[in-house]
């Protein structure tokens, strides 16, 4: 009888753990979430500050304009020689 409850126990034990490591996740999910986005609206501000667009293009500190391909969901400036800037980094 005495075991039959060290296994039940041990079992509530184990889903406990599991339901807090699956809240933990989500916790740590929704900030790296929240985080996110305060990166690609920083981007975007940048972008919007510098008048930076695909029909202007991306004027480097030298003079020299590149002609930008796309500006993705996350902000990030891929120019037609498929090289990635981040506008952070600007």
């Amino acid at each position: 009888m005495k075991r039959g409850c060290q296994n039940r126990d041990k079992v509530r034990s184990q889903a406990i753990q599991y339901r807090q490591q699956v809240h933990y996740g989500r916790v740590e999910e929704v900030g790296r979430d929240r985080q996110k986005k305060e990166e690609r609206a920083n981007r975007i501000d940048i972008l919007v500050q510098k008048g930076i667009s695909k029909e202007v293009g991306l004027r480097m500190s030298g003079g020299i304009t590149v002609p930008i391909r796309q500006i993705t969901m996350q902000g990030i400036i891929v120019l037609d020689n498929n090289d990635e800037i981040d506008p952070l980094n600007l």
